[in-house]
C-alpha cells in the first residue's frame, strides 16, 4: 500500500495554522489574519480528496461484482466510525461534565454535540466561544461523510464526476449567497465547493491522471492570482467582487494538495521538500486529530495552573516574550497528550479496522489517511 508522507506534513501546517489563530493574543495584528478558516479549509478539501477516492476505488469492484454496494457501506462506515467516534465522544462528554459543574460561557448543548450538528447550534446563537467551538468543523466533516457515499456508489459510470461538478457548483453559490449571513459559513452547503475542490482531484487521479498536470498547470497560475486578491482584500485595497475568501482559499488549498500528489505520480521531491519531508511534521500530522481536538483545553488548563501557581511570566520578561514562552509550554503538553491518545487510544481502536476491510483494498494510492481527520485519521 503506497503511503504519501507529505498529507500527513500538509495536516500538520493545517491543524497548527487553527492552534496559532486560536491562541494568538488578541493584541497582536497576526491573530486577525484567518489562518484557523484556511487550515479548517485545508482539510475539507483533503477529506473531499481522500474519501472520493476510497469510494471510487471500491466502486471499481461493485461495478465489477466484486463486493455490494451495502458492504462498502458498511465497511466504510465501520472504518470511519473507529477512527473518528472515541476520542470525539470523549471530548463532548468532558465538556458535558464541564457544562454540570456550571463552567461559564461554555456554550453547551448535548443535543447538538452528540448529534454532530455543532455547526447548527453555533449559527442559531451566533457564536463560537467557548471551548467546543472548534466541533462545528467536525460536525460538517460527518454531514459530508453520511451523504458522499451515497452520491457517488449509486450514480454509475461518467456520471460521477457531473455530481461532483453539481456539489461544488452548489457549494460555490450557497457560499455566495450565505457571505452576508452571520455566520453562515457554519452551513454545511457553503462548503461543499471544498470537498468538490478535492474530490474532482481524486476523480482525476482514478479516471484520468494525466489530466492532472493539466489541473495543476491552471492552479499554478490561479493560486497565486488568489493569493494576491486575498492579501489586497485583507489590506482593504480591493473588495470582494462576488467571490468569498472561502472560495480563494479552496483554490490555494487545491493548488497545494495537487502540486504534492502530482510530484508523487511523477516519482519527484515537491518544491520545497525540507517542509513537506520534515519527519517531526509528518509525525505530528499523524497525530493532527489529537491535536485539533485538545487544543482548547490543554491552553486553558495550563492558564488554570499557571493562576493556581501564581505564575507570572510577564513579570520577569518583556510581554511579548512571555506571551511565546506561555505558548510554547502549551503547544509542548498539547503534543504530548496527543501522543498519548494516540497510543493508548486511537491506535488500539484502528488496529480492529482490519475486520472491516474492503474486497479489493483500494490500489496505490493515499490510504495512509482516509479523510481529513487523520489516520492519525
Amino acid at each position: 500500500m503506497k503511503y504519501v508522507k507529505q498529507i500527513d506534513a500538509l495536516r500538520a501546517i493545517a491543524a497548527c495554522m487553527v492552534i496559532f489563530n486560536h491562541w494568538m493574543p488578541q493584541r497582536y495584528f497576526l491573530s486577525r489574519i484567518g489562518f484557523a478558516a484556511f487550515g479548517v479549509e485545508i482539510f475539507f478539501v483533503l477529506s473531499g480528496f481522500l474519501i472520493t477516492w476510497i469510494l471510487l476505488e471500491n466502486k471499481k469492484t461493485l461495478d465489477a461484482g466484486v463486493q455490494s454496494a451495502g458492504s462498502i457501506f458498511k465497511n466504510f462506515y465501520i472504518r470511519r466510525s473507529l477512527r473518528i467516534f472515541p476520542i470525539y465522544y470523549m471530548v463532548v462528554i468532558l465538556l458535558a461534565l464541564l457544562a454540570f459543574t456550571g463552567m461559564p460561557g461554555l456554550n453547551f448543548n448535548a443535543a447538538y454535540f452528540f448529534t454532530y450538528t455543532t455547526n447548527f447550534y453555533f449559527f442559531n446563537i451566533k457564536t463560537l466561544e467557548g471551548l467546543g467551538g472548534h466541533l462545528w468543523s467536525l460536525a460538517v466533516e460527518e454531514q459530508f461523510y453520511l451523504i458522499w457515499p451515497a452520491a457517488l456508489l449509486f450514480i454509475r459510470g461518467r456520471y460521477s464526476v457531473v455530481i461532483i461538478i453539481a456539489f461544488t457548483m452548489i457549494g460555490v453559490i450557497s457560499d455566495i449567497a450565505l457571505r452576508n449571513v452571520d455566520y453562515g459559513f457554519l452551513i454545511t452547503l457553503t462548503c461543499f465547493h471544498l470537498f468538490g475542490a478535492g474530490a474532482f482531484l481524486a476523480w482525476l487521479k482514478v479516471n484520468n491522471v494525466k489530466a492532472i498536470k493539466k489541473l495543476y498547470t491552471v492552479l499554478k497560475v490561479a493560486a497565486p492570482l488568489a493569493l494576491m486578491y486575498y492579501v489586497s482584500i485583507w489590506m482593504s485595497l480591493l473588495p470582494l467582487f462576488g467571490v468569498t475568501l472561502r472560495i480563494l482559499d479552496g483554490i490555494m488549498a487545491l493548488f497545494v494538495l495537487t502540486h504534492l500528489i502530482y510530484r508523487d505520480d511523477q516519482g519527484r521531491t515537491p518544491a520545497m521538500g525540507f517542509i513537506w519531508n520534515n519527519r517531526y511534521l509528518i509525525e505530528m500530522g499523524k497525530i493532527s486529530y489529537g491535536i485539533y481536538l485538545y487544543h482548547p483545553f490543554v491552553k486553558v488548563l495550563l492558564y488554570k495552573v499557571f493562576s493556581l501557581l501564581n505564575i507570572e511570566l510577564s513579570a520577569y520578561m518583556p510581554y511579548y516574550i512571555a506571551d511565546f514562552l506561555f505558548l510554547l509550554i502549551c503547544f509542548a503538553a498539547l503534543l504530548a497528550v496527543s501522543r498519548l491518545s494516540w497510543i493508548i487510544i486511537e491506535k488500539p481502536l484502528l488496529n480492529l479496522k482490519k475486520y472491516f476491510t474492503y474486497h479489493q483494498t483500494p490500489a496505490p494510492g493515499y490510504l495512509a489517511a482516509e479523510a481529513i481527520i487523520p489516520e492519525q485519521k
